[in-house]
């Protein structure tokens, strides 16, 4: 349960504050395309595709030029734009931020909320 409410919490914070605005430094590396969750870990509980769904938890992100919007339970999407340094994703809107990593050839996005400890694993769809 208390998983659940914290990935409930992060999932909220990003879709109200808007907070999956990546800014660019690195012009030249750009994502494309839609990245869906695919698993999720908090107080060293981990819930894979399938546990998430089954919680009605679903996120994704989509990527078109130097524009990211987030899609949640809510029906509710947050937009902005993205920055990546390397393999680094800085996400930032309205003086809120959120670290994640790029891996895999830019084909998973792990983002952390280190507020709440809660990783979320994004695989590219």
């Amino acid at each position: 349960m208390r998983v659940k409410k914290s990935l409930s919490a992060l999932l909220a914070f990003a879709v109200v504050f808007g907070i999956f605005a990546l800014s660019a430094c690195d012009k030249s590396v750009k994502l494309n395309g839609k990245y869906e969750i695919f698993s999720a870990e908090s107080g060293g509980i981990t819930l894979s595709k399938d546990d998430l769904a089954e919680l009605e938890m679903n996120m994704t992100m989509e990527f078109i030029g130097n524009e990211v919007t987030l899609m949640g339970n809510s029906g509710e999407d947050a937009s902005g734009t993205y920055k990546i340094e390397g393999d680094q994703l800085t996400i930032s809107n309205n003086g809120e931020e959120l670290t994640g990593t790029l891996s895999d050839e830019n084909n998973t996005i792990t983002l952390v909320e280190t507020e709440s400890s809660v990783t979320i694993v994004l695989k590219k769809a």
